[in-house]
């Protein structure tokens, strides 16, 4: 399977290592629940089971701009409404998220660095 075909979202598994992929709608890729960035490679859609539990249905608050919430998925919400947010692409490809602390300025912040703060103990 070349990565054009994959879906997005999607689980896969590595035939040469049996590792467990997803791609969520983010852009992000995790390798066994851990976020990964450079882009895997051959890799094998995993069956679906119905009804199964998602990867992680925890959200945290984002580290200083207390209207949104995170989930290790790299998905965004508001707070109040939890309707989802979208998130932008930089010049260097990385994802950002328009974030407004309580300042009322708009910030576009990496997604790489709201997951850290969100969830430290999933750091490399």
């Amino acid at each position: 399977m070349h990565p054009e075909d994959l879906p997005d979202p999607g689980t896969y598994v590595d035939p040469e290592t049996g590792d467990i992929w997803e791609k969520y709608s983010s852009g992000n890729w995790y390798v066994n629940g851990v976020l990964h960035r450079p882009f895997p490679h051959a890799l094998t859609p995993e069956p679906r089971v119905p009804n199964a539990p998602a990867v992680s249905d925890e959200w945290r608050p984002v580290v200083g701009y207390p209207r949104y919430e995170v989930n290790r998925k790299g998905d965004l919400r508001y707070v109040e409404t939890k309707t989802p947010m979208a998130p932008f692409r930089g010049d260097s490809s990385e994802t950002y998220y328009p974030l407004m602390p309580a300042d009322n300025v708009v910030h576009a912040v990496p997604l790489s660095v709201i997951l850290d703060q969100a969830f430290p103990e999933s750091r490399d």
